[in-house]
């Protein structure tokens, strides 16, 4: 065996794998005498097909299967060994120098082309680092948060009049212009929120009506939230974009939430049985949960930023004609040269992205544990029955952990995440950041500023 390496550039090499018979003989030979105990032909007993039958019909296919084999350990084993950091896999390319005789085999001669991946400096990559929010958890916030809450344990009753904050049980009728019903237009039970409405001529409209009674109005002031509206008319959002004319709302009922007091009562139910003792208590308690929220919010954000700089600031060259070449080959579908280069670039930050990640994680000794992505996969089956209100035990947790675990793909999506988080703990550790406390309206405004 014989592999020569040519060093076309800084990110390109080729290699040619010459194979001599003594290399895959042995192994080609044997998988003839497996092959013939399988093959059935009349005439003869199976398994007992002569040697040279099985080898004139099947022999270039056995042969081939058992070279690609050594060609697969030759190729893995030069690049651990010769320690090159490679992107994508190795890909066959016709030289004109492929040598090798299928009819008569002896020396076999194959190339590839390997891209390899530049040097990146973590330092260059980190220069703009992004500042971490802090978000102010005042008096104003909390009283909403309490609010909020005396609404979602409340009760529902029914009513006989409507009044600004109720809500209304009735079915939504799409109209023609001339106010009659819209043959083949939509017709749904829904409930409308009076204090959801956005206009207030038609919010005065709704107040004051009672079972039975009939209102037409813009179904666009119904709500601000397009997708709730999609909903409530029953149709896509898509329709709502090119929805005109009014609808006919027809009561059916009238319900009334009555909030719950703030008291020992709901105290209970938000934080269960004597978790807190006052008001003062339970205050302090939402104000800590609030901070926590709001501080995995300011760090998912101040992750999504860090990635984004890194990205720009990492200005290493690809190999860029050999990625686009690997794009091509492992697509399932068929890509054309246009649909290539369109979606290059993002590609390409992925890349950078991956040997940044790959660096960090080296230099840090970042590792995932079997132990940590059990306990992972335990926290989300827990996080899932929570929100049913099934509590399950340790036994059956690490049960339903292992059962998801079982899917492949749920299973490396779960390793590579913990890896990332992992890799991004250990990076940030490193990182001078600079705090900045702000209110709950500025942080909305830094993230959506950063989302576009």
């Amino acid at each position: 065996m014989e592999i020569t390496s040519n060093q076309v550039d800084e990110l390109n090499l080729h290699l040619a794998i010459t194979l001599e018979p003594g290399d895959y003989t042995t192994e080609y030979n044997d998988a003839l005498k497996s092959y013939r105990k399988q093959v059935k032909m009349p005439g003869f007993r199976p398994g007992h097909v002569p040697i040279g039958m099985v080898k004139k019909m099947y022999g270039k296919a056995l042969l081939a299967e058992e070279l690609n084999k050594k060609l697969n350990n030759t190729l893995y084993n030069h690049i651990a060994t010769e320690k090159l950091n490679v992107l994508g896999q190795p890909l066959p390319v016709d030289t004109g120098n492929d040598e090798g005789d299928w009819d008569n085999p002896g020396s076999f001669t194959f190339n590839y082309e390997l891209g390899l991946a530049p040097a990146v400096d973590v330092n260059k990559a980190l220069k703009n680092i992004p500042i971490r929010y802090k978000v102010q958890v005042d008096d104003k916030m909390l009283n909403e948060h309490i609010d909020d809450l005396s609404r979602r344990f409340g009760t529902v009753n029914t009513v006989e009049t409507s009044e600004d904050e109720d809500i209304l049980m009735a079915t939504l009728i799409q109209l023609n212009a001339d106010g009659s019903i819209k043959e083949g237009g939509f017709m749904n039970d829904a409930s409308v929120l009076i204090r959801e409405v956005t206009e207030d001529a038609s919010k005065k409209q709704l107040i004051g009506l009672q079972a039975g009674a009939e209102v037409d109005l813009d179904p666009h002031h119904l709500t601000s939230n397009h997708d709730d509206l999609a909903t409530m008319l029953g149709i896509t959002h898509r329709d709502v974009h090119h929805l005109e004319g009014l609808v006919r709302i027809r009561v059916s009922e009238v319900k009334r939430l009555e909030k719950k007091e703030v008291g020992e009562e709901l105290f209970n139910m938000v934080f269960g049985e004597g978790a807190v003792e006052d008001e003062a208590a339970f205050r302090e308690k939402l104000r800590e949960e609030l901070a926590k929220m709001f501080d995995r919010d300011a760090q998912r954000l101040f992750r999504n930023e860090l990635y984004r700089n890194i990205i720009a600031g990492i200005d290493a060259p690809l190999p860029d004609a050999f990625l686009k070449r690997w794009m091509k080959s492992v697509n399932e579908k068929p890509l054309s040269d246009d649909d290539i280069e369109a979606q290059y670039p993002e590609y390409a930050k992925y890349v950078r992205w991956q040997i940044f990640e790959e660096k960090v994680i080296n230099e840090h000794g970042v590792s995932v544990t079997q132990d940590d992505i059990i306990n992972e996969a335990k926290a989300q089956v827990a996080a899932q029955y929570s929100r049913y209100g099934i509590p399950l035990n340790d036994e059956m947790l690490i049960s339903f952990a292992k059962e998801s675990l079982k899917d492949r793909e749920q299973y490396d999506r779960l390793r590579d995440s913990l890896r990332e988080n992992k890799m991004f703990e250990a990076l940030i550790a490193t990182l001078k950041v600079k705090e900045k406390e702000v209110s709950y309206d500025d942080f909305v405004k830094a993230a959506e500023a950063a989302s576009k």
